[in-house]
């Protein structure tokens, strides 16, 4: 059936694009790629702007899944995947939050469990969404690129090493932004010892100070 749907979506071309786009986020199971591909190599001038149609229409669509989370909750979600499933999502949105969300953006994991789930857990609005733009962005931003770049040769390569890439820009990010808060926490570091004040010298014994005319 969604085979089907999605068959049908790609007659309609670029706006079929942006729906699937968008739905994929919330609740269809079928990647955007499945349009975005052959779309960019039909005309592959307009793959970048295939590739930003889709990344706000997934973006947008990631908002639509946060509210049904936020609404529908936990019940929602066990209609959607195994408690297996559900229990290694939940523990990894404990504990790595909207890194979660954009590593699930980046690679092919299926993000609506991911957009749901920010909304169970009441995830901060702009941080969720930042991260859903960042990992969209760059996943379908560089499918464009190699697109442009190999042309019809780009379908073996994002079918056999894609994933792998989409894994190391995902840590290339990770380190970027450490590296971001090191730099950050040694310039306040240097402030706080620019502003803080001197400390009197203490004066050495036998010494007279100016105006002192104490025997």
């Amino acid at each position: 059936m969604w085979e089907q749907v999605a068959n049908l979506l790609a007659q309609y071309g670029v706006w079929g694009l942006v729906l699937l786009a968008f739905a994929e986020s919330s609740f269809f199971p079928l990647a955007p790629d499945f349009l975005l591909v052959p779309l960019s190599l039909a005309q592959p001038q307009r793959a970048l702007w295939f590739a930003v149609l889709s990344v706000l229409a997934s973006v947008a669509g990631a908002y639509c899944g946060y509210l049904l989370g936020r609404t529908l909750g936990q019940p929602l979600l066990r209609r959607m995947a195994n408690p297996l499933t559900l229990r290694r999502m939940e523990e990894a949105m404990d504990r790595y939050g909207a890194w979660a969300v954009l590593l699930a953006a980046l690679v092919p994991l299926p993000f609506k469990l991911f957009t749901i789930s920010s909304g169970c857990l009441a995830m901060n609005v702009p941080r969720f969404l930042l991260a859903a733009f960042i990992g969209r962005g760059v996943r379908f931003t560089a499918e464009a690129a190699i697109i442009m770049a190999m042309g019809a040769q780009a379908i073996s390569f994002l079918s056999r090493d894609f994933l792998w890439l989409s894994l190391g820009l995902a840590v290339a990010i990770v380190a970027l932004y450490l590296l971001y808060l090191l730099v950050k926490r040694r310039r306040r570091s240097r402030g706080r010892k620019a502003h803080r004040p001197a400390l009197p010298r203490p004066e050495r014994a036998g010494t007279v100070t100016p105006g002192d005319t104490s025997p």
